[in-house]
């Protein structure tokens, strides 16, 4: 049997009703966290609806968690959703692939270098920007993440 992508299963979770038995007491942490998960997945599903050029992998590893985008991931349940720093991951990423000579979409290794610059230097999309004045035109493929990553002065 096939298992179901995890943004099918987002849309799904968000649309679904929680059964009537998580309405009793000895239910009430799992309701809880159900209805966590089920506000994230809404929250997914507008945020990638008004945000159409941005790739759901990215909504989901920016926004949530960096496995996020994994069945077993979804299966533990979301908690919350930060739809500011997904905006700026894109932002930063799409700056690079600029910076770089790139007029395409950036790739999964260029949003993996915003999300690391976006935790351990600055969440600022202009101090991304600042860090690209100094760096040198390099192939942003795969393989490449770490010399991507010291080239804007993550170490």
């Amino acid at each position: 049997m096939k298992e179901k992508c995890v943004e099918q299963r987002i849309v799904e979770a968000a649309e679904s009703k929680i059964e009537g038995k998580y309405n009793l007491v000895q239910f009430k942490k799992e309701k809880a966290k159900m209805m966590a998960h089920r506000a994230v997945c809404q929250s997914v599903i507008a945020f990638s609806k008004e945000n159409v050029h941005i790739p759901m992998y990215v909504i989901l590893s920016a926004g949530i968690s960096a496995g996020a985008f994994k069945n077993a991931e979804f299966e533990k349940g979301y908690k919350r959703f930060n739809p500011e720093k997904v905006k700026a991951v894109f932002e930063m990423a799409k700056a690079y692939n600029a910076a770089m000579g790139k007029d395409c979409m950036p790739s999964d290794v260029l949003y993996r270098v915003a999300m690391k610059y976006y935790k351990e230097v600055s969440t600022n999309v202009e101090d991304f920007k600042n860090s690209l004045k100094k760096a040198k035109k390099m192939s942003t493929e795969r393989g490449n993440f770490v010399k991507l990553c010291e080239n804007v002065g993550i170490y």
